[in-house]
């Protein structure tokens, strides 16, 4: 039997008296990378169930985790050789893994699955945690120790770190474009092999939208994304002068639109279908007044058959970005086709850094009800 060896309490006991040693064991052990308990890195110990569905759950996080360097992500199961390997396999667990382990009473486990932290820095103090819990302690780990997390103070493999863990989105976001700009721009083909391989494991659509367009420019692809929507110049120009006469239709419009019925404003939003610049503000105006509509069902199930119209063949990107938006604030969850309808959308879309990842968002989310990006599955 290979054991390995942490001093830890048991978590029943953690703060009551004096700590002892208690040992991590498994007859097999598997994905053993190199590493060294007596560092300062983080320990989290995750009692999982080999059949239960959960389990396999949460892997995809614990994958994410074990990719900070700081971290050291342990697994255990009182499963067999084989019911483990098949759940390495087909749950691409990237962490070690021990199987035919008693850890689980020395720990005081009694429910699958379940987290267990060691402290960093006293080796002999463990508790229950949960993954929002196991993000703050690792964050809190990193700021005692002095490391710095801004994307903007670190070198590229800090920079990838923060890409690859669990730092919030918009810093992982920030991460990428950094990454590109120091060092992506020196080396794209490896920009290019790194922005891959992540993209097939990254659940925040919004931080796979960034690895997708910086990869794009490393391969010399022309992207405007960046650039102002022709709709956001117009609607600028409307705020700027809202009396000219050349807003006059505009204006009249936005007065009366709170009248008119879900039926009504799919009508104006055809009627208006050009690239004018009033015909392009009264689409907008038609599409965020759509999203209001959810206070009778018939209101709501007009509402959505008309942006589920809209979104096939709006042009403007800012426009689609609203009608986005707006399907989400009126469809339920669950909603199936509407769902479906969004994922089509984005597979397609050009614009992906924000267009795309707002789709891919939005359909998970009316799809599922979840709206924290760390709990989504994967789309490359």
């Amino acid at each position: 039997m290979l054991t390995l060896l942490i001093s830890a309490v048991m978590a029943s006991t953690a703060g009551a008296g004096p700590a002892s040693k208690v040992d991590v064991d498994a007859k097999w052990w598997f994905n053993n990378p190199p590493y060294r308990l007596h560092d300062k890195r983080c320990v989290v110990l995750f009692f999982f169930d080999c059949r239960q569905r959960e389990s396999q759950r949460w892997v995809r996080h614990l994958n994410r985790t074990a990719r900070n360097r700081d971290v050291l992500v342990i697994g255990l199961t009182d499963g067999g050789r084989e019911s483990a390997e098949k759940f390495i396999a087909d749950n691409h667990v990237r962490f070690t893994v021990g199987a035919g382990s008693r850890s689980a009473s020395t720990f005081g486990v009694r429910r699958l699955p379940a987290l267990i932290w060691i402290d960093p820095d006293d080796r002999t103090r463990s508790t229950p945690v949960d993954f929002e819990q196991v993000r703050e302690r690792i964050s809190s780990a990193r700021s005692h120790a002095g490391g710095a997390t801004a994307p903007e103070d670190q070198d590229e493999a800090g920079l990838k770190d923060i890409i690859a863990g669990d730092a919030p989105g918009p810093d992982r976001r920030a991460a990428v474009q950094m990454l590109w700009e120091r060092f992506g721009m020196h080396q794209p083909h490896a920009f290019v092999e790194y922005a891959r391989e992540q993209m097939g494991e990254e659940p925040d659509p919004w931080v796979r939208g960034a690895l997708r367009y910086y990869s794009d420019l490393a391969q010399g692809l022309p992207r405007h994304d960046r650039a102002s929507s022709d709709s956001n110049q117009l609607f600028a120009q409307y705020g700027a002068n809202r009396d000219s006469p050349q807003w006059a239709a505009v204006r009249a419009f936005e007065t009366n639109q709170a009248t008119l019925a879900p039926p009504a404003l799919l009508e104006a939003y055809r009627k208006h279908a050009t690239a004018a610049p009033v015909d392009v503000l009264i689409r907008r105006s038609v599409i965020k007044e759509l999203g209001r509509r959810k206070d009778t069902e018939p209101n709501r199930v007009a509402a959505r058959a008309a942006l589920m119209e809209i979104l096939r063949s709006e042009p403007d990107r800012s426009n689609r970005l609203f009608a986005v938006g707006s399907l989400g604030d009126v469809c339920k969850t669950g909603d199936q086709e509407a769902a479906d309808l969004l994922a089509e959308l984005a597979r397609n879309e050009t614009y992906v850094l924000n267009v795309r990842p707002a789709m891919e968002y939005t359909s998970y989310y009316i799809r599922t009800g979840i709206d924290d990006t760390r709990f989504f599955e994967p789309n490359p």
